[in-house]
């Protein structure tokens, strides 16, 4: 039936992660960022005009028209908690393609998930010991860069459609630590595209 259907990928879901050992991604990175994007569910690829295009859609960052900065505290359950700061917008620099509009921008992220006490026993059992550390901890570093990369005007009727086209990229430093204990690091980094009707307020994304 269809329990033992669930049952059976469940089984072979963890039987290949088993044999795949490493090739899961850092759940940190699926912490949503910004009010306004989380406030969306996160479908902000498509309309990346603000700090939040750092983390999900690079190319949003030369869309915006100043520079911005982005803070963020969550307290969660027990002694987790979120930290996210970022900073950037617009830089004076001509840009690759030499359109202009290029924007820099950069943020930080901590996590930390609560303590856990570990207990150390003697030989026969007793008691030898008790420390509280604290049980996970990560770290993102990020820098990204974009720019406007073309322009162009579709004539419709007696009007004509602006489309603006921006191409960003970012780059990632992630640190994982367990248990103060074990500690695992990373990079990672995105692609992203996005074209603007800005006119008529449609656009549409790619990361």
């Amino acid at each position: 039936g269809p329990a033992h259907a669930l049952a059976l990928a469940a089984g072979l879901a963890a039987a290949a992660s088993a044999e795949n050992i490493g090739v899961t991604a850092a759940p940190v990175l699926q912490l949503p960022v910004g009010a306004r994007a989380t406030g969306m569910g996160s479908a902000f690829t498509g309309l990346a005009d603000d700090l939040s295009a750092l983390h999900y859609n690079p190319a949003g960052l030369s869309v915006m028209p100043w520079r911005e900065a982005s803070f963020m505290y969550l307290k969660g359950f027990e002694d987790q908690s979120i930290q996210h700061v970022a900073l950037g917008g617009p830089i004076p620099f001509p840009g690759l393609i030499g359109e202009g509009f290029t924007a820099l921008g950069g943020s930080i992220l901590m996590a930390s998930h609560g303590d856990i006490e570990i207990n150390r026993l003697n030989s026969n059992g007793s008691l030898a010991g008790t420390d509280s550390r604290e049980a996970g901890s990560d770290m993102v570093a990020t820098l990204g860069y974009s720019e406007r990369v073309a322009v162009f005007e579709i004539p419709v009727k007696q009007d004509s459609i602006r489309l603006e086209h921006s191409m960003g990229v970012n780059g990632k430093y992630i640190r994982s630590t367990l248990a103060e204990t074990y500690t695992a690091t990373t990079f990672a980094g995105d692609v992203g595209y996005l074209v603007r009707a800005p006119d008529q307020g449609v656009g549409f994304g790619a990361a």
